[in-house]
This record gives structure tokens, C-alpha cells and sequence, in this order.
């Protein structure tokens, strides 16, 4: 019995030489057993390596086994198997006994249901049982705490569910960490490694329940050898360091020892390995050539990878002196273009340079974000890669599908529930199907089970005005629905009606999967992958039914009769769920093998790419995290004869081990990229690792990846369509020139490459799109009034819009785009109802023949609540009534109604004005001539929100007022580029719709409640003058004293009114904020209004489609602001010839001596020669 230490630097030849040596014992001694012991994930390759350096390629005497395979091997020979609990098995437990143990928890109880606490918690248990800590172990550590009384609680609490854990599974199950303890008690009685050879290699140190195996077996075995990765030269046993970079493999080299003495087994003479030799058996010197022989081993460096392996992460740090010609540093844009960017390097090494795939590996600083990429940019370049990588299948389609069968049942069939499971791919119905229900939800609100266990019908009210072959769409819509009513009925039918225990609602599941042939499209996306070239991707589908089914069965058994709720089992369930990961093995041995810093063990590769070197993957996140937090584990370290997982300043030198031993791994090329922004566009910084290498070799520095490889056609179409309008926006910031140096050779590089491009007129078709400039082309006439119809109707606020952008008038009013209607109450619905109560109320007034002024505050309110009782209960399908939101809502809609009928109250109280008409339409058929001439007719309708009348002695006077759930104010300049046009139009029509009337005024009402601000002892009166004042219409009034006057009796010289935008001075002279308009000019406002309606319309029936949004300067809204259709304009792409409109502000008197010129000219224009 005897123990031997194989230590060296990385590529010294540490593995080479145990498999040689087990091979050539293995020939010698053919009787005993020789076993090789190595990580997981390095098993396949080592069995691999050991076949083919074998002299007959094959043995019956050597195993290479990883310490769960010996565990296996052991228990199997000894009897000793019993139910072993795998991290599901783990927290499926661990949640049933939340419920018992939570009232005995001070801190963790009531975070217990929270999602992934039980995940932190069962990690937290493994860890205790993977470093052989007890439940007693953690009482007495409890008890050892002084002065932290939270982590005390905390551990308490461990404790708690730690023990109940443990009580729960005593004598039924083992966890994986409890099963060496079982192999350690069974290691006497088992032939398998008695007077066995046994070798540890790959490790970088063991937990402390694999030590005590460890030291169980140095006692039967014939010779245990060990290898680790140490400095070129040095003594193993020589103390080192906390932070010198082999630290780790000191400390494991020390416990070895220590494990050694306790068992009075002696060590054999070390073998120190030095970079390029491998002394064979101990007795001779085996150099390499570096030839391309096939076998493991050593090869021989260039100086510069020499270097690195000798220098890297020592200090102080040692310049290279010469050119780092075999390391290479690139920055990319991102991590798509990294990764293209890395195959195609790999392409050139297999076609020009002759590699093979299985000489080269990448290594990648975060898996979890790059895998996906890679496995699909490989599948999509035909590359044979291997992704050491297992992958959750919480995400995935089909366990989305079963997750979010729950949130159906659980939120009663909301409309969110359904599509989301539908979306999934693994409902009943099809995509076009799903659009179609999820269209008809979102407008109508339906939700609720019973909903879905009747017919759907067409609303009567809205038959009237359909005709019989609208009504027949209709119906064919209607039937088309209620056919996806009943599948998603029968869908979900099988999780109805289950008894509340664990083995029903399991069963349940089982039958929903099953009946919905989930089975079968699992298998069928398999099949698609396999066809598109993703082997990985597709034997994870073909694993995850059995996997899930596996899961099922295992909460049956562990838990079956237990009675819970829904709720409670899909924790359990989902718990289960988001433990389960899918592994794979290489399909082949010519393979890129992919993996990550920590995990993956490689071979003698000849080159590897290291992807992802940014600082948020290196040093990454190194935080414990859990429930052990960062400073806790610090301090729980320091106590005697505790040892917990490392504490992040460990793992941090831990990292930079594993650094050193991937990037010295390669013989001929180490390649280092980092991207500078991450997926959503924001700034990456690189990795410390990148200025470590940096001062390295001073020759080294980071280029951009002046590559697109989006020419090749191996590349998907829609990738080289991208990166073509990419390469565009580059040149058309070139010719501005606006590109910095890196960027401009980047350009080239690419420009380069596309010119020795399989498409030769690739790079002209680019050049092309640089240049590109946007050129407005009308519609043609007869275009125009297919869409518009030969005799326009419009309104003022259509014409409004087009002024605003004519290309969103198009898309509007031309192709009828529209964004899906919900079922919710927004604004426009505000507006709606805002002004169907103040109509109502208003016709209420003059139908009981009562005046505003004489009606009181109390009758008032009483005729509004009546008013908006009736509305909000019948106003789209009572959607006010749909939720509490909602009816919050409409209690404010109460309050402001309230408040804006007692200020109209008080407003007309205030003048000779009286409300008489309300929600009066007008239509007016006009004739006109497009730009070019052409005479067209056109209909203009409309609705006035209210018309007021003043009978006085001298003439009959009359204002419109408009209805305003925002703020709103006249401006002159706006309406003469059309942006704003209704009150004028709107005045000049009620004066055509009543009989010898003059103009008084065009207003705007605000419908509010508005908060003002005031000290605190302000009287009641006081606050209600200061609401009224805040409440005062806005708009233009004819700038007469008697009109005004006739407005608000109570303006005097020196007085400003609170009801109309005038106020005069002490000496009679109106104020200059006052917006009064004599009525010649009031005359030209409405009449250029008219003209410019004509005009807009005859632009529109010209074919103007134009990208070019009109706004007032200084306006905090453009008619982009809130574009429906931001995502079909490309004003925002940069590209020359699309820009907005911005006019000035001008002076009153300006604009309206401008419309007197163009009045004049219309007039010039129209008249007969």
C-alpha cells in the first residue's frame, strides 16, 4: 500500500503518463485491476484516449470510471444499492415538508413558497451533506455563533428543515453525496479494488466526503497515484500562498498527506513533471516532435505559448520581449458576430491549414448565454460540435406548455393564460388559430371556464348596421371561433375535476400530455432538428418526454397520497421541473468540443478559442449567492473544524487555475474574443484577462473582427440580409465622415471580403443601399380614389392627420391598418363617455325648461350620478364595471363630470351666453381642384360638441364650444399648416346651421378636476374661485367690448376673466395675453380654414403619401410621439430624404395677413379667365 503524487504545469504530460503507465502495468500484471478515476465529464474522452494508446486498442483489466460510476460499481458488487435521491427527488421532498416545518421557522419560513427559495434551500442541504456536515454538526456551529444574530436565526432554521429532511428519508433513500459514505463502509468487502492500481487525474481537489474515501481506499489498494497541476519544477509539498494561482492543488496535495499519515500509508517519491517531457515509468526521458501522430501527449510550443504557460498569472509579471505570433485578440460588435466570427476562423484552419475538428476547442467565459448561439451558428454552418453543456429544459416549449397549463386554471381562462400556453406550439390549435382567439379575447374580455362552455353569439346592436354580406363574414367568423372554443374546452378538460392529492393531479398531467399528442411533436421537432443539422438540440427533445414522465413517477412515489392544493402540487411540480437538465454524448470523434472554464476538461488540443472574455463572465459574478451569503461563509470558515463550498476570494483564485490550465491546453494557436455590447446594444467592458495578456506580450493588442462572413451563402439569408443593411448604414457613415479609424478598417476588411465573394455584385448592391435617399412618389389618381373613394369623406380631424404626416394618413385612411382593439377603457373611451354625459345632462336642462342659472348644485349631482349610473353600466359591454381599476375609474369620472358641469354652470351664469345646441352634426359636400388642377367634389361631417347663443338687442351672437379631456390652446400658426383647424371650421359651420348670427368665439373646455396649489388655511371659497380660474376656456373671442362683455359681465378695466382668455387693463385697453380677434380677422381665420380643408383634400386625392411629419417648433409632441405605425415608417433610419416639417411660431397679425395672400391667391387662381 503506498500513495504517489504526478505533479506539473499545465501540457507537462501528467495524464499521458498515468495511462502509459497503467497500460504498460496493465500488460506486465494482467491479474490485477487498474482503475482510473477521473471527473465526469472527462470520462468519455479519457476511455477514448486510453483505447487508443492501448497496444491492442482494447483491455479487460483497466476501467475508467468517475466517482458516481465507482459508487455505482461498488454498491452494485457489495448489496449495498438502495433508492438513491437525485436533485429533483431532493426538492420535491424538501417541498412537501415546507408546510410542516414553516410555523417552526423564524426567517426562511414565509419565503419557503416563493419561486426558487426551495431550489436555495436544497442546495444549501447538499452542500451540508456534500462536506459531511449533520444536522448536529449544524446545531452545535449554531450554537458557536456570537454577535450575528440574523445568520443565527437563519441557520436555526437550516437546521429545522435540514433535520426534518434527513428524519424524512432515514432508512427509505440516499442522496447522491450520502451514497460515498455508503461506498466508503462497503469498500472492504468489495474484489473490485483490493490490491487494486487506482489513479486520480483531472481533479483539481476533492470534497470532504470523497477524501474519506479516498483514505478508505489507500488502504486496500496496492498503489493510489494522484495527479495535479502545480508550477514547472517545484516542490508539491512546499507551502504556498492563499492567492498564488496553485494554492489549491497545495492544499489538496497537503489533505492527500495528511489523509496518508492518519492511515499510516506511505508515499512513494514524487514525479515532477517539467513542460515538454514526460519521463516514462520514472526511468526515461520521452521527448515529442509535435507531429500530427494521433497520440495524447505533449507536442512541442512556440516561444511565445511557452511563455505564456510559464508567466501567465505569476508576478511580478515578465514581458515578452518577442512577437506574440500564435495569440490573437479580437474585439466584436457582439456576441453573434464573435461567434460567426469563430467558425469561420475554424473553417479557414480545416480548408487552408488542414486541422481537424478534434484538434480544435472553444471555451466560453459564460455557457449559459453563449450555448444556444453556438449550437445554432453551427447547425446553420454545418460544424460538428460537441457542447459540454447541460442545459435546463425549464424554458423549453413543451415544459412551458405544462407550466402554464396551471396559469390557465388558475387565473380562470384569462386571455394572457391562454394564448401564452397556445404559443407554446403544443395546444390544439394553430398559429393563425391562436392570432384569431387571441384578436377576439383582447376586444371582447372574455374570460372564465364557463365562457368557454357555451356559444359565442354576435352582439344584436351591432347587426343593424352591417349588410347581409357583412353579417355573413360574420357569421363565418363566429363559427370559425367557436370551433376553437371547443378544442380549447376539450383541451383542458383532463386537469378539471382531479381529487386534491399529489397522485391524482400527477395522473392528471400525465393524461393532459398525453391526450394533447405531446409525445408526438416532441418527436417530430426532433426530427426537424436532426434535419437542420442540430444533433444536440434534437437528442434533448427525444430525452425530455421520458425525462418528465420520469418525474412524474418519482413525486407519485415519494409523495403520492398526500392531499394538497393545486396550487401547492404545480410548486412541486415545477420545483421538479427546473431540476431536470439534458445532457449529451458526442455523436462523433471528429467534433469542435464547446464547453466552459470550470467544467470542461480537454485533451491536447491544438488550437481553442476563448469566447465571452468580458468582465461580466471573468471574473463574472463569483458570489456564493444562496442562502449562505458572501460574508456569512467568511465567517462560518474561520470557525475550527468547519468547511463550507469556497468562499468567493477562493473561487476567484480557483478560476484563474482553471484560466491557466485551458489556455495553456493549445499546441499551435490560442485565439481570445470579447464582445463590446451586449444583446440588448449596451456597453461590455472586457475581462481583466485582456490587460493581464496585454502586458504580457506588449506586442498584443485587441483588433476588431474585420470580418462579416455574412457573404458567404452557407450563411442563413436573413443573417446576410442584416449584415448587408449593416455594412450600408457603415458606408453612408463613412461618406458623412463620421467612422473612427477601427471602424473604417473594419469597413474595408469587409468590402475586401465581399468582393472575393461568391456574389460578385454583392458589394455594388451595397453600395447601392448607401446611397440610397428617400424620394417622395405620389400615388397615381386612379390609385388614390380606389382607396379613397372618387368622392371623399372626411373629417376635420382626418384632415388634421394628414397635415401631420400624410404617409400615416395613407397607412390610416388608405390601406385601413389598425391596431388591435382591447378590451379596456383608455382615453378615447374617457372622451367618449366625458362627452355623452355633458350631452345628456345638457339636453336634460332644456327638455325640463330649466336655465343653467337656475339650477342647483344638489340637482345638479343628483342628474349626473343618475346619468353616469346608466353609462358606466351599459358603456362597452360595462367594461367600467370589468375590475376594480376600472371602477376606481368611474368613481373619477363622477367627481369630474361633478366639477365640470358646476363650471359650465357658473361660466354661462357668469354671461349672456346660453347653451343650445349639443352634439350637432353638419355635412357639407364642397368642390375643389387637386395641385395639378383636376376638379374634385368631396363631403365634409362633423359634430359640435356645444353651440351657444346670446340674443342681444343690437344682433344675435354665437360661440362654439369644443370638449377637451387634455389640455388644449388655440394656435393661429398651427392652423394656417392645417395642424389645427376644428374650432374654425367648426364656427363657420354653426354659423351656416342657424340663422343671422355673428361670430363671438371659438373655446375650448377643459372636462377636469384639476388640483391646485394653496396654504393650507384657505378658504372654501377662495379654493373654488382659484379651481374656476384654472378651469377657464381657451381659445379666440371677437375683440369687441360688447362682445366680451357678453361673455363675462363682470370684466371691468383692470379685471381679467376667469371664464374666456381676456382681460383688460386699468385704461380699458385689452391685455396682451388676451386672444380677441376683431371679427374681419375672425372672418379671414374661418375663411382660409375653408381654403385650406380644399387644399389638404386635393393633396390627398393628388396621391400624397409623403414621410414627412409637421409639428410646431419648441412642441413637446411630434406626430411620430404616439404613431401607431413606427415600426412600418423608416424616418428614423437615418437615410437622406426622410425628415420633419418644423414651423416657427409667428406673430398673430403676420399669420393672418398671410392668409389674406393666399385667400387672394386662391381667388386668382379659381377665377374664370
Amino acid at each position: 500500500m503506498s500513495f504517489k503524487l504526478i505533479c506539473g504545469p499545465s501540457g507537462s504530460g501528467k495524464s499521458t503518463y498515468i495511462q502509459q503507465n497503467i497500460i504498460k502495468r496493465s500488460i506486465d500484471d494482467p491479474g490485477r485491476k487498474y482503475l482510473l478515476i477521473v471527473p465526469d465529464q472527462f470520462n468519455m474522452q479519457t476511455q477514448m484516449s486510453m483505447i487508443r494508446n492501448h497496444p491492442d486498442h482494447a483491455f479487460s483489466n483497466i476501467e475508467v470510471l468517475s466517482f458516481s460510476r465507482l459508487s455505482h460499481r461498488i454498491l452494485e458488487e457489495t448489496g449495498g444499492e438502495v433508492p438513491v435521491l437525485d436533485d429533483t427527488g431532493k426538492s420535491l421532498i424538501l417541498r412537501r415538508l415546507s408546510g410542516s416545518v414553516r410555523p417552526q421557522m423564524s426567517v426562511l419560513g414565509a419565503r419557503l413558497d416563493r419561486y426558487g427559495f426551495i431550489h436555495e434551500v436544497k442546495s444549501a442541504v447538499s452542500e451540508f451533506m456534500q462536506y459531511g456536515i449533520s444536522p448536529e454538526d449544524l446545531h452545535e456551529m449554531c450554537a458557536r455563533i456570537d454577535g450575528r444574530g440574523a445568520l443565527k436565526a437563519k441557520m436555526s432554521d437550516l437546521e429545522i428543515i435540514y433535520r426534518a429532511f434527513t428524519d424524512y428519508k432515514a432508512g427509505h433513500y440516499v442522496t447522491k453525496e450520502e451514497t460515498l459514505e455508503l461506498v466508503r463502509s462497503s469498500l472492504h468487502k468489495s474484489k473490485l479494488v483490493r490490491d487494486a492500481f487506482i489513479a486520480f487525474d483531472g481533479f483539481t481537489g476533492f470534497t470532504p466526503i470523497q477524501e474519506r474515501v479516498i483514505q478508505e481506499l489507500m488502504g486496500i489498494c496496492d498503489s493510489v497515484w494522484f495527479a495535479f497541476t502545480t508550477e514547472d519544477g517545484a516542490d508539491p509539498h512546499k507551502e504556498l500562498k492563499s492567492d498564488d494561482m496553485f494554492h489549491l492543488s497545495w492544499r489538496s496535495v497537503d489533505r492527500i498527506g495528511r489523509l496518508a499519515d492518519e492511515a499510516n500509508v506511505p508515499e512513494e517519491e514524487p514525479v515532477i513533471l517539467r513542460a515538454g517531457t514526460v519521463p516514462f515509468d520514472g526511468k526515461t526521458d520521452v521527448k515529442f516532435d509535435g507531429k500530427s501522430d494521433g497520440k495524447a501527449g505533449p507536442v512541442r510550443k512556440s516561444a511565445d505559448l511557452i511563455h505564456l504557460e510559464r508567466s501567465l498569472f505569476r508576478f511580478p509579471t515578465r514581458p515578452y520581449s518577442g512577437e506574440a505570433g500564435h495569440i490573437r485578440i479580437y474585439k466584436a460588435s457582439g456576441m453573434s458576430e464573435e461567434i460567426v466570427d469563430t467558425f469561420q476562423r475554424i473553417r479557414e484552419l480545416i480548408s487552408e491549414r488542414h486541422y481537424r475538428y478534434r484538434d480544435i476547442a472553444i471555451v466560453v467565459g459564460d455557457m449559459e448565454a453563449y450555448a444556444d448561439e453556438i449550437s445554432r451558428t453551427a447547425a446553420e454552418l454545418d460544424m460538428p460540435v460537441y457542447m459540454d453543456y447541460s442545459k435546463s429544459i425549464l424554458m423549453s416549449p413543451f415544459i412551458e406548455a405544462i407550466v402554464s397549463s396551471y396559469d390557465v386554471l388558475k387565473t380562470d381562462y384569462s386571455c394572457e393564460s391562454i394564448i401564452r400556453h397556445m404559443r407554446t406550439g403544443y395546444g390544439p390549435l394553430s398559429m393563425e388559430e391562436t392570432d384569431e382567439l387571441e384578436n377576439f379575447l383582447l376586444a371582447t374580455g372574455i374570460r372564465g371556464r364557463n365562457a368557454y362552455s357555451h356559444t359565442w353569439t354576435m352582439r344584436d346592436r351591432d347587426d343593424a348596421e352591417l349588410s347581409e354580406a357583412a353579417l355573413s363574414i360574420r357569421k363565418e367568423r363566429f363559427d370559425r371561433l367557436n370551433a376553437i372554443r371547443e378544442k380549447v374546452n376539450a383541451h383542458f378538460i383532463s386537469l378539471h375535476n382531479t381529487e386534491e392529492t399529489i397522485g391524482s393531479y400527477s395522473r392528471a398531467v400525465y393524461s393532459f400530455i398525453s391526450g394533447a399528442g405531446m409525445y408526438g411533436r416532441l418527436m417530430k421537432q426532433a426530427a426537424q432538428f436532426r434535419e437542420e443539422g442540430d444533433h444536440v438540440r434534437a437528442l434533448q427533445y427525444e430525452q425530455m418526454y421520458e425525462h418528465v414522465c420520469a418525474l412524474l413517477d418519482q413525486i407519485v412515489e415519494l409523495c403520492g397520497d398526500e392531499e394538497v392544493s393545486a396550487d401547492d402540487y404545480f410548486h412541486i411540480l415545477e420545483a421538479g421541473l427546473s431540476e431536470i437538465r439534458l445532457g449529451t454524448i458526442p455523436g462523433e470523434s471528429d467534433r469542435i468540443m464547446v464547453g466552459d472554464i470550470i467544467r470542461t476538461r480537454l485533451e491536447a488540443v491544438k488550437i481553442l478559442f476563448l469566447l465571452g472574455v468580458s468582465d461580466d463572465s471573468i471574473p463574472g459574478n463569483v458570489s456564493g449567492g444562496g442562502l449562505i451569503s458572501d460574508l456569512d461563509r467568511e465567517y462560518l470558515s474561520e470557525m475550527d473544524g468547519v468547511e463550507l463550498a469556497p468562499t468567493p476570494r477562493e473561487q476567484m483564485f480557483t478560476q484563474r487555475l482553471y484560466l491557466y490550465m485551458n489556455m495553456t491546453k493549445p499546441s499551435d494557436g490560442l485565439i481570445i474574443s470579447y464582445p463590446m455590447t451586449d444583446t440588448g446594444g449596451k456597453a461590455k467592458q472586457p475581462s481583466y484577462l485582456i490587460s493581464t495578456l496585454c502586458k504580457l506580450f506588449p506586442s498584443l493588442t485587441p483588433v476588431p473582427s474585420a470580418r462579416t462572413h455574412m457573404v458567404d451563402e452557407s450563411v442563413a439569408p436573413a443573417d446576410r440580409t442584416r449584415v448587408s443593411y449593416t455594412c450600408a448604414d457603415m458606408m453612408r457613415e463613412y461618406y458623412g465622415g463620421r467612422l473612427n479609424g477601427d471602424e473604417q478598417s473594419r469597413l474595408k476588411a469587409i468590402c475586401d471580403e465581399m468582393e472575393n465573394s461568391s456574389d460578385a455584385g454583392l458589394l455594388d448592391k451595397i453600395s447601392d443601399m448607401s446611397t440610397v435617399h428617400y424620394k417622395h412618389t405620389p400615388l397615381t389618381r386612379e390609385i388614390a380614389s380606389a382607396l379613397y373613394g372618387s368622392i371623399i369623406r372626411t373629417s376635420v380631424s382626418r384632415l388634421e392627420r394628414f397635415a401631420g404626416c400624410a404617409y400615416a394618413h395613407f397607412l390610416n385612411y388608405g390601406l385601413r391598418l389598425r391596431t388591435r382593439s382591447e378590451y379596456s377603457f383608455e382615453n378615447a373611451d374617457l372622451g367618449v363617455v366625458y362627452h355623452k354625459a355633458l350631452e345628456e345632462f345638457s339636453v336634460k336642462v332644456n327638455d325640463e325648461g330649466l336655465t343653467w342659472a337656475g339650477l342647483s348644485e344638489a340637482e345638479a349631482d343628483r342628474w349626473v350620478d343618475e346619468i353616469l349610473e346608466r353609462l358606466i353600466n351599459t358603456y362597452g359591454d360595462t367594461i367600467l364595471t370589468s375590475s376594480s381599476r376600472n371602477a376606481a375609474l368611474a368613481s373619477r369620472i363622477r367627481r369630474i363630470v361633478k366639477r365640470s358641469v358646476d363650471t359650465i354652470r357658473y361660466q354661462v351664469t357668469r354671461g349672456g351666453f346660453v347653451p343650445r345646441y349639443f352634439e350637432r352634426a353638419f355635412s357639407e359636400e364642397r368642390k375643389a381642384q387637386t395641385p395639378d388642377g383636376k376638379p374634385f367634389g368631396y363631403k365634409v361631417s362633423g359634430k359640435i360638441d356645444r353651440i351657444d347663443i346670446c340674443e342681444s338687442e343690437e344682433a344675435h351672437y354665437l360661440r362654439i364650444v369644443d370638449y377637451k379631456s387634455g389640455s388644449r390652446d388655440f394656435d393661429i400658426s398651427a392652423l394656417f399648416h392645417g395642424l389645427m383647424m376644428q374650432l374654425a371650421v367648426y364656427l363657420d359651420q354653426a354659423l351656416k346651421i342657424t340663422d343671422d348670427t355673428k361670430p363671438a368665439g371659438m373655446l375650448y373646455f377643459r372636462i377636469s378636476d384639476p388640483v391646485i396649489e394653496a396654504s393650507a388655511d384657505i378658504s372654501g371659497e377662495s379654493a373654488l374661485a382659484a379651481v374656476r380660474k384654472e378651469m377657464k376656456m381657451s381659445g379666440i373671442v371677437e375683440a369687441s367690448p360688447k362682445v366680451t362683455g357678453l361673455m363675462d359681465s363682470e370684466l371691468a378695466p383692470g379685471v381679467s376673466s376667469d371664464i374666456v382668455p381676456v382681460g383688460y387693463k386699468a385704461d380699458n385697453t385689452l391685455t396682451k395675453a388676451s386672444k380677441a380677434y376683431s371679427g374681419e380677422n375672425i372672418r379671414t381665420i374661418l375663411d382660409f380654414a375653408e381654403y385650406k380643408m380644399d387644399e389638404l383634400t386635393g393633396s390627398i386625392m393628388f396621391g400624397d403619401i409623403s414621410v414627412r411629419p409637421a409639428c410646431m417648433k419648441g412642441s413637446a409632441y411630434t406626430p411620430c410621439t404616439y404613431c401607431d405605425y413606427a415600426s412600418v415608417c423608416h424616418i428614423a433610419s437615418g437615410i437622406p430624404g426622410y425628415e420633419g416639417i418644423q414651423y416657427g411660431k409667428e406673430e398673430p397679425q403676420d399669420v393672418i395677413n398671410a392668409m389674406k395672400s393666399a385667400l387672394h391667391r386662391n381667388e386668382d387662381d379659381t377665377s374664370p379667365e
